[in-house]
């Protein structure tokens, strides 16, 4: 386990999402946000969006997206 994720783990930060970073249609970078809640995690992404965006940055591909599939498995969404 990485150090930052034992970090995480320790102030109770159990909920993230990885966001891949786009600046004129290339991926630039990856950026990891934790929460304590499932609940907070909308509220992470639409306030790191807003920031990324009011430098440049886009949080997806502004070219062509990937078609994607939604299955239902065990009580979770595969996207």
């Amino acid at each position: 386990m990485s150090p930052l994720v034992s970090s995480a783990l320790e102030c109770g930060l159990v909920y993230s999402f990885l966001l891949p970073v786009f600046y004129q249609g290339f991926c630039v970078g990856v950026v990891e946000c934790s929460r304590s809640s499932p609940c907070q995690l909308l509220e992470g992404f639409n306030e790191l969006n807003i920031a990324l965006e009011s430098v440049g940055f886009k949080t997806f591909h502004v070219r062509e997206r990937l078609p994607f599939k939604v299955s239902f498995y065990k009580n979770s969404y595969i996207i």
